[in-house]
């Protein structure tokens, strides 16, 4: 078992059941700037979100993962890219 993923269902299982599932995103658009975002469930226990941001001069992205309702994966603070 990977002590930094635990979990009782093989990674294998899982993206099985991403295929299978569609991405639905809620999506603003405001003063040239998209926002969009979704919940995927992965499994019973496992849930991924991912709210994107973005405009001619940035892209602004956050993920989690939770098991059981704890984040497993993720950051409190989005990852922000600026054009150049």
């Amino acid at each position: 078992m990977n002590p930094l993923f635990h979990t009782e269902f093989s990674i294998s299982d899982s993206l099985k059941n991403v295929r299978k599932s569609v991405l639905i995103y809620e999506t603003i658009i405001k003063d040239g700037i998209w926002e969009g975002g979704s919940t995927s469930q992965f499994s019973p226990v496992m849930t991924f979100k991912l709210w994107e941001k973005f405009s001619n001069n940035f892209l602004e992205v956050s993920e989690s993962m939770e098991v059981n309702g704890k984040r497993t994966f993720g950051y409190d603070e989005p990852i922000i890219y600026k054009r150049v």
